[in-house]
């Protein structure tokens, strides 16, 4: 029984298989409007845009491209 709920496919992994799928270029135009359209709806013209914020120049992390890395030798 539980063989056969696995090989079931969901109606969203069905979904994205047709999403996934070649189109056609009317196809993807459609799309692409669907897609707009539901952005607007969701997310209206707002951009977003977040970004760190340092008080000082201490770090914990050890990022490879931070200037602000705990083995970057910096004056601290």
């Amino acid at each position: 029984m539980l063989d056969n709920l696995a090989l079931r496919k969901s109606e969203l992994v069905e979904r994205l298989e047709h999403l996934i799928a070649p189109k056609s270029d009317q196809e993807l135009e459609a799309m692409a409007e669907a897609s707009r359209s539901l952005t607007l709806q969701n997310f209206g013209l707002t951009m977003r845009l977040f970004a760190p914020l340092y008080l000082s120049n201490e770090c914990i992390n050890n990022c490879q491209y931070c200037g602000f890395s705990r083995d970057n030798p910096i004056l601290r």
